[in-house]
């Protein structure tokens, strides 16, 4: 049984299935690349509780389904492109991301490297920042991962002054090599030669 609602720029066809009861509203507008976008909403069925939305021009209803939004709330889509900030209380992701700037963990995000601080600490005690890099060449020899730190020497906290960066702890790329301050290490080193 099919019952038109409303038929102009937009129409709106209630149809209900006679064997499953689901009742379909079909929500039609003539759409700026001349054909139409077409909204579905289900009030009961497979998927109770969504409004479909989809687009279709002439024969072709590829678009069908391709974005829903449940009556509660829930989005989904295939694809999309967002301008702006996302703000979310959670996620999961299974695919690919890419961010080249912004933080995650509370770790720095850039093009090339990951970064966390301790923050600013009191003048004549150490910041200390721990990183990775990504490497620039085959070759490179800069560092792979380690820990970096630094004396407050005064200022403000907000507008606090350091001495130069020093390195208590680092591995580099290319060679593998290993700097240390200090080590404590439990068990057996193996080296072909040895300076102490």
């Amino acid at each position: 049984m099919s019952n038109v609602l409303y038929k102009g720029d937009v129409t709106v066809t209630q149809t209900t299935d006679s064997t499953t009861g689901i009742t379909t509203t079909t929500y039609k507008v003539p759409n700026a690349e001349g054909g139409v976008t077409t909204w579905k909403e289900y009030t009961s069925g497979n998927e109770p509780g969504y409004v479909l939305l989809g687009v279709k021009r002439g024969s072709d209803s590829t678009g069908q389904n391709y974005f829903k939004v449940s009556t509660d709330g829930l989005l989904k889509a295939r694809n999309a492109v967002i301008y702006g900030t996302i703000y979310a209380t959670d996620g999961e992701f299974a695919g690919k991301i890419t961010a080249n700037s912004g933080s995650i963990g509370g770790w720095s995000i850039s093009s090339t490297s990951l970064s966390k601080s301790t923050g600013v600490p009191a003048v004549g005690e150490s910041q200390y920042m721990a990183f990775m890099n990504a490497p620039a060449s085959v070759g490179d020899t800069t560092a792979a991962f380690g820990i970096q730190s630094r004396e407050r020497t005064g200022g403000t906290d907000t507008a606090p002054t350091y001495g130069s960066w020093t390195w208590p702890f680092y591995v580099r790329y290319k060679d593998g090599y290993l700097r240390a301050q200090n080590a404590d290490i439990k068990g057996t080193i193996t080296a072909t030669s040895l300076n102490i």
